[in-house]
């Protein structure tokens, strides 16, 4: 719930580029971002657990990549452009990362809408990613597979359909 996260906290790293933050609390999801403005975002999601000398965590060295942009266009099944659209964009082998084994998860990100059916993230790196995409009206299409860069927009067709919410409803006896 973010509403039980702490406030956001800064860091600059220092001559050696090392940081540290003190005090995170335990069993909160937390979010990690790397931040070097000419470079790739990296997104990076964890939880530790109580406070304790375990639950100190070094990721060692997070590398900077080059910054690329993922441009997609959203289409209906006539080419028509799709608004109001959530889409999620993660690496494809994100448990299999150096930093999953410490506990840490590369986290999805969400484009930018831009309007008529436009889609950008900016400051993404190269990869293997996976993307979903859904919109009110609109079946949930998922790509399993996309390696950036790439040149061209990213044309993903979602076919018509609605979006099944499933309530599990439990009774207290």
């Amino acid at each position: 719930k973010p509403e039980d996260a702490p406030p956001p906290a800064a860091r600059t790293t220092g001559p050696d580029g090392k940081f540290e933050f003190a005090g995170v609390p335990g069993r909160i999801w937390m979010r990690l971002e790397v931040d070097e403005p000419a470079s790739a975002l990296r997104t990076l999601s964890f939880q530790l657990s109580e406070p304790s000398e375990e639950a100190r965590r070094d990721l060692g060295d997070i590398p900077i990549e080059p910054a690329h942009t993922l441009v997609i266009q959203l289409l209906g099944p006539e080419d028509e452009p799709v608004k109001k659209g959530h889409i999620l964009v993660g690496r494809k082998f994100a448990g299999e990362s150096p930093y999953s084994r410490l506990g840490f998860n590369e986290s999805r990100r969400e484009p930018e809408d831009r309007g008529g059916g436009k889609y950008v993230l900016d400051r993404i790196p190269a990869g293997s990613f996976s993307i979903q995409a859904r919109a009110p009206g609109y079946a949930l299409e998922r790509m399993s597979s996309v390696d950036l860069p790439i040149k061209e927009p990213l044309v993903i067709r979602l076919p018509k359909g609605i979006q099944k919410r499933l309530q599990k409803n439990t009774v207290a006896a």
